[in-house]
């Protein structure tokens, strides 16, 4: 057997948690959603993986996909206070853990490291994909309610336009939404966190140098394609 491939799993976990820093998810209970890669497609639905902090550990992040159905381009459109338009009749958005084989490969996969032709023939498209014209690029924002749950906002910016239209809200589960940290909170948590985590990147970084002859180098080799 090839030491890369005996190693790999090990590897992949020690660098996965060596990059998944402690201090910036302090920051990330004031906006614990964010997005991380799409998978758009002219006849399915656009797929908008999300990545979602609840916790102060590397191990408290979860990957979520929204799925957001066609249709809402020639939907009717209400304008805001906020200068926005939403749609009327907003969408009944959900977020969700993989399930069809394409959600599991955009969650599995980062494919914004594929060749197009791949994400194309696995209608995977990213905005770059697309005509200029027809492009859309997704982006959400967190919104806390007074009960200490969290609204996602998805809105989506349509070809060249550089105007936001609000598609809808869903609410983040109860197990994957952080509670508020206070300024005092944050400021008191943020320079141990960061000291432990310059101690630990620094010395995972250095096990991977060490670990080369095992294979080391191969995670950071193209991204599969499956």
């Amino acid at each position: 057997m090839n030491p890369a491939h005996r190693f790999a799993p090990l590897l992949a976990a020690v660098l996965g948690i060596a990059c998944s820093s402690c201090v910036t998810h302090v920051f990330r209970h004031a906006e614990p959603a964010r997005v991380e890669r799409v998978g758009l497609d002219a006849t399915d639905d656009d797929l908008v993986m999300l990545q979602v902090v609840h916790g102060l550990y590397p191990r408290h992040k979860m990957d979520f996909v929204v799925a957001v159905p066609h249709g809402w381009e020639h939907a009717a459109c209400t304008p805001r206070d906020d200068g926005r338009d939403a749609l009327t009749a907003p969408l009944a958005l959900r977020c969700v853990e993989a399930a069809s084989e394409r959600e599991r490969r955009i969650v599995r996969r980062d494919t914004t490291r594929w060749p197009a032709d791949a994400r194309a023939l696995h209608r995977l498209l990213g905005p770059q994909d697309l005509p200029p014209d027809a492009r859309r690029n997704y982006v959400v924002v967190n919104l806390r309610r007074p009960d200490g749950a969290v609204d996602v906002e998805l809105r989506v910016r349509r070809g060249t336009d550089t105007r936001e239209l609000v598609l809808g809200r869903f609410t983040l589960p109860a197990e994957c939404t952080p509670r508020e940290l206070s300024t005092l909170s944050v400021c008191l948590l943020t320079p141990p966190l960061a000291v432990v985590d310059a101690v630990w990147i620094t010395a995972s970084a250095a096990s991977a140098v060490l670990l080369l002859p095992f294979g080391s180098y191969q995670l950071f080799a193209a991204e599969p394609v499956d």
